[in-house]
């Protein structure tokens, strides 16, 4: 049987869209950065935003054809479900109530 998607049950789009070029003030609205790559993408963004790096949260995974989707996205869910338990968790020495 054929088993939905993660992301589909998280209510997340299924639609490709071809990348586009992030902004000083994209980055600026958000509250954090996910870079899938960091090999790749650390070098771009101290080239493109210096003063901004401290924003970003450097992943590693590897792009398509280095690895194929069946490798790739699983470990995006696993880092996706890490970020939102890390997110979610409260906060250190704040008193419960």
């Amino acid at each position: 049987s054929h088993q939905a998607p993660w992301w589909f049950h998280a209510g997340l789009p299924n639609q490709h869209r071809d990348p586009r070029d992030v902004w000083a003030a994209d980055i600026r609205s958000a509250a954090l950065g996910i870079a899938l790559n960091e090999a790749e993408h650390r070098p771009m963004v101290l080239e493109r935003f210096p003063d901004l790096i401290d924003r970003f949260e450097f992943w590693q995974v590897d792009d398509i054809p280095l690895v194929p989707p069946g490798v790739a996205l699983p470990q995006i869910e696993e880092k996706v479900r890490a970020l939102i338990a890390r997110l979610s968790a409260p906060f250190a020495g704040t008193p419960s109530g």
